[in-house]
């Protein structure tokens, strides 16, 4: 926290792109314009020497895009930074045991995209069980012939993970009348009949007992595959599977199989390799949607991305640090001055915002 009568701090904006949040959305930094002196870079700094440089004297990074890495040789560098601002849920590229020793906190964005991304499953549902792109195409093509479908009304919707993300698509999906039933690697009764969805223990019995599938879980060595060639084969002929959250849950080559023999129906945002190659046997599929890793594409998540990191520093100027990811640096010297009350906001959030995924879904 910045002491009345000191100079005003340095923040530094790093990795900001031309036409970014903050050229989108000025406002979004007056009120770190006020108090602070700010520089924002639009270009990426290509060596430790120039990212250094940009940062000297530096009280406050925001790094929008986190390209860059943060550790023991640039602090060595920078023995005034109190605070890393990450646009993130995560900040991988940052050494945050290093960060901690030296009194630094680190913060994240949590939670800004998780209604959008919820509302992009609910879309591909909606869309990949009627068709809806394949009928616009005939029109467009001037043919006037419908495909039918089903009504979900009455259908019944398995939600792999109940994060944030799960549980939100757990509610949309009870509000057009399906039964949600609900799985995920912690067992939480009460967080699934928060949302209207009914838990089972058991991942198999979701499958066999689904009409669709929505994924939400966090990628990570335990999450990874799990659904592979068996579990895909134990969801019900003409079952849809929506997935807006990572490609790795499942294995994609059985997936494409199910998919190329017309068994399944996909509504895809996500895929291992993106942009997806021309040859991606998916490409021409009339049971299949895909769109381009966008579930979080809104003009309110890209707001709320900028507003966050700036939000962040601000917070820590003002002595209530939020969305810490290193809580421990809270009881660093330098942040002895805050109070209890101050430091279990900052940790509760950050504890929440650490296990989210990409966007916040389930652990």
């Amino acid at each position: 926290m910045q002491s009345t009568g000191s100079p005003r701090p340095r923040i530094v904006v790093i990795n900001h792109s031309r036409g970014g949040f903050y050229d989108e959305f000025p406002y979004l930094l007056d009120g770190l314009r006020e108090r602070t002196d700010l520089e924002v870079f639009g270009d990426d700094a290509n060596t430790l020497d120039e990212l250094a440089g940009r940062l000297a004297g530096a009280y406050g990074v925001i790094d929008i895009r986190a390209r860059s890495e943060f550790g023991d040789q640039l602090f060595d560098r920078l023995p005034h930074l109190r605070v890393i601002s990450i646009r993130g849920t995560t900040a991988p590229l940052v050494d945050e045991d290093a960060a901690t020793e030296r009194g630094i906190l680190v913060t994240n964005t949590p939670y800004q995209s998780s209604n959008a991304v919820a509302e992009m499953s609910l879309a591909l549902l909606l869309a990949a069980n009627r068709r809806i792109p394949l009928v616009h195409n005939r029109i467009q093509a001037g043919k006037w012939q419908g495909q039918r479908g089903i009504e979900l009304k009455g259908k019944t919707l398995g939600v792999i993970g109940l994060g944030q993300i799960g549980q939100i698509m757990c509610r949309l999906a009870a509000g057009i009348g399906m039964r949600v039933i609900a799985w995920s690697p912690t067992w939480n009764p009460a967080r699934a009949a928060g949302c209207g969805a009914e838990l089972v223990r058991d991942l198999d019995d979701l499958l066999r007992a689904s009409d669709a599938i929505s994924l939400h879980l966090r990628l990570s060595d335990s999450s990874r595959g799990t659904l592979g060639r068996r579990e895909l084969s134990l969801l019900k002929n003409g079952a849809i599977v929506v997935n807006t959250a990572r490609a790795g849950l499942y294995d994609e080559g059985a997936l494409i199989d199910e998919l190329k023999s017309g068994r399944l129906i996909a509504g895809l945002d996500v895929f291992s390799q993106e942009p997806v190659p021309e040859d991606f046997p998916l490409k021409g599929l009339d049971n299949v949607i895909m769109t381009p890793h966008s579930g979080a594409n809104t003009q309110e998540v890209a707001e709320e991305r900028g507003r966050t990191p700036a939000q962040n520093l601000e917070g820590a100027l003002d002595g209530r640090p939020i969305n810490v990811l290193n809580v421990d640096v809270l009881e660093h010297p330098f942040w002895g001055h805050l109070s209890a009350e101050a430091k279990k906001q900052a940790a509760s959030v950050s504890f929440e915002s650490a296990s989210a995924h990409a966007g916040q879904n389930a652990p």
